[in-house]
């Protein structure tokens, strides 16, 4: 999906993760549900969530008989934005606690991550992280991210991606007749301001009681 954390803001902090996470279940009655939670199991840690600046990525490596109910799900998301929020609390407490985690960690990692986005984009949209922040992910409601989706999960914004054991005619069939007559969205995309070079190296030094050493580039 074309959007991430750039594209939120105080409100929605944590949105495009959210949603993202809310991909990987369906709500008891739904008539996919042991269908998709069997391709999940299968696909294991191979299933990969990740809200990372301008986009919201979804990773699956699912057998190919699975392919047809995973492009229904997503096609439902994109058709019906805020449908299978039911388990948005969940999620939601699962990022709360990922900061707290992150707070208390003695690792080095954990508290370089923190400060590394911040100290090299200042107050630019890139240095928000996939989780929000405490406060945003709190104020996250089914109409907010039902707002959000609306606004960027179109079919003009997706790139679907198949590779393995696919036939390419018949899975370009089904994607046109699942996702063909959806209508585009109005994509109100600023550019990103410039990140602004800096002109002098930028330091900060903490105390931090750490057990171990890290470097990000």
């Amino acid at each position: 999906v074309g959007a991430g954390p750039a594209q939120e803001d105080e409100t929605t902090g944590g949105a495009s993760q959210v949603l993202g996470l809310s991909m990987l279940e369906l709500p008891e009655g739904h008539p996919l549900r042991k269908t998709w939670v069997k391709t999940l199991e299968l696909s294991g840690s191979d299933t990969e969530v990740t809200a990372a600046k301008d986009t919201m990525l979804l990773v699956l490596e699912i057998p190919s008989e699975s392919l047809d109910t995973t492009l229904q799900v997503l096609a439902e998301r994109v058709r019906e934005p805020g449908r299978g929020l039911e388990g948005i609390d969940e999620i939601k407490a699962r990022l709360l606690r990922s900061h707290t985690d992150r707070a208390a960690t003695p690792l080095a990692h954990g508290k370089l991550g923190e400060h590394f986005e911040s100290l090299a984009y200042g107050r630019h949209p890139y240095s928000r992280t996939r989780d929000g922040t405490p406060d945003a992910v709190r104020g996250l409601n089914r109409e907010r991210l039902a707002e959000f989706q609306k606004k960027w999960w179109a079919p003009n914004n997706l790139v679907l991606t198949l590779t393995g054991d696919v036939d390419p005619d018949k899975a370009l069939a089904r994607v046109q007749e699942l996702f063909g007559a959806m209508p585009a969205a109005p994509m109100v995309r600023a550019a990103p301001p410039e990140v602004p070079l800096p002109d002098a190296p930028r330091k900060e030094i903490l105390s931090l009681p750490v057990e171990s050493s890290a470097m990000q580039v």
